[in-house]
């Protein structure tokens, strides 16, 4: 009967998509991106009605239908990946609660691989083509994020976020549709949706008069996110990132490229930054991006939901630091379930999750190249961060933390031309016409923070010594 009334609602919505798919086919735009960002739009409203539904079960149903219905109406009877998936995972946990993580990893990160590859995603979302595999990705995080968290609360392992009391089937569809994080993030653990679910902790006044006052952030995050969607408008026609970054034999010079290639490299980047703030605004509204209150006591902070915060990801002096604010939830989640796991130390841990990340993306040679490229960068940083406490004297700090910026936009820039290039080939190319330089400089940052700036013995170390 569940099943039946499923069905006949994606029924429903497809029926509708029929409708919208005249009028947007008229207006010369692609039918799957006009719905996706139908359905991001809608996300405001629809978590503006979570705010207000009564904790516990209500919200659980409310936000696992609400969100099934979003899917439903952007990708039609895909949205049944998401129910297979989802059930899938749930009955590792039931029946094998000590593997379960392992089992989620094994069976459902393997299949978003192999969905990429069998969709073409990016080359399909480069021509404006959006399918599920996106928000797909964004369940994977959620389904691993709950199943790991699990698995280490019935293994004894020591974990921030792990727990050991089954979730009831209404509680685990509730994180997995909650605020409708699916549909492009950000990530969050199921410990904090309980919290929320359920008005505890920062969340126990929800839904009275006590609370914020949501509409201001709310609405000041929406006008950020339109700003970034009409840049997004206005480069990629002004200046193609494809003709900049992908046309080598173009004769240009090279100050001119480097220049016009960050402006492309930015305004890609700023349709990323629209999806992340629309859905942040949507968390605000849902209660959910509240994070408690500013040391006076009286002003509200609403930080949970923040993914991308433009100012300290496009002028930051530390690639280290931009991994940690560029889709920073995810970055998180990398951190707590790969990088973590993998050492925590070094640079071979950071090369795995760099590599992780990229599959996760997308089964490209660009995505695997972008992100083996950035684990290098992010090792650079921490070599130049060690030169600048070790050997630069305090009063030539502010000099340096520039250098260490101009580096860093240069080289990110420098690597940002293969995300999402389509193939090797383009990725080199891109590459050659600036010469490797790129390359060239990473290099010379390692070997000269080897071999001429080694590093120092702490001083903890040389007192002890002199002791």
């Amino acid at each position: 009967m569940v099943w039946g009334l499923f069905r006949t609602c994606v029924d429903y919505f497809t029926r509708a998509n029929e409708i919208v798919t005249k009028a947007v086919e008229n207006a010369g735009v692609h039918m799957s991106l006009a719905k996706f960002v139908t359905g991001l739009c809608a996300m405001v409203p629809v978590n503006f009605v979570a705010g207000y539904m009564p904790k516990g079960n209500a919200r659980h149903i409310y936000g696992t239908l609400s969100t099934l219905g979003l899917l439903a109406f952007t990708y039609g009877r895909d949205v049944e990946q998401f129910v297979y998936a989802g059930a899938l995972v749930y009955l590792f946990m039931k029946f094998f609660p000590r593997k379960c993580g392992y089992l989620t990893w094994a069976t459902i990160f393997s299949y978003q691989i192999y969905l990429h590859y069998e969709r073409s995603s990016e080359a399909a979302w480069n021509a404006g083509d959006i399918d599920f595999t996106g928000s797909f990705m964004m369940l994977v995080l959620k389904l691993i994020s709950i199943s790991m968290d699990y698995q280490d609360g019935m293994t004894g392992r020591k974990a921030k976020h792990a727990f050991s009391k089954m979730p009831s089937v209404l509680e685990y569809c509730g994180y997995l549709g909650g605020m409708s994080g699916v549909m492009v993030g950000p990530h969050f653990y199921y410990d904090d949706y309980m919290r929320y679910a359920n008005n505890l902790g920062e969340y126990k006044t929800l839904g009275t008069s006590k609370f914020p006052n949501r509409w201001l952030p709310a609405t000041r995050v929406t006008i950020q996110a339109i700003v970034c969607a009409a840049l997004f408008a206005v480069s990629t026609r002004v200046i193609p990132r494809s003709v900049v970054l992908f046309n080598p034999g173009q004769d240009m010079p090279i100050l001119k490229r480097i220049g016009l290639s960050w402006i492309a490299n930015t305004g890609y980047r700023s349709r990323f930054y629209f999806a992340w703030f629309l859905s942040e605004a949507a968390y605000i509204l849902a209660g959910f991006g509240f994070s408690g209150y500013k040391e006076d006591g009286v002003t509200p902070k609403w930080t949970n939901a923040i993914n991308a915060p433009v100012r300290d990801i496009e002028l930051s002096s530390s690639a280290a630091f931009v991994v940690t604010r560029w889709n920073c939830h995810t970055g998180m989640w990398l951190r707590t379930y790969v990088y973590e796991r993998a050492g925590g130390k070094g640079f071979w841990p950071v090369l795995v999750t760099q590599l992780v990340s990229g599959v996760w993306h997308g089964f490209s040679t660009g995505y695997v190249l972008f992100f083996f490229n950035s684990a290098i960068l992010i090792h650079c940083s921490r070599v130049i961060y060690r030169i600048q406490k070790e050997y630069v004297p305090k009063k030539y700090k502010r000099l340096s933390d520039e250098v260490h910026r101009l580096h860093t936009l240069f080289n990110l820039n420098y690597v940002a031309g293969s995300y999402a290039a389509g193939n090797v080939y383009r990725c080199l190319g891109w590459f050659a016409s600036l010469y490797y330089m790129g390359h060239i400089e990473m290099i010379a940052v390692i070997v000269i923070g080897t071999v001429f700036f080694p590093r120092k013995e702490k001083k903890a170390v040389e007192d002890k010594k002199k002791a």
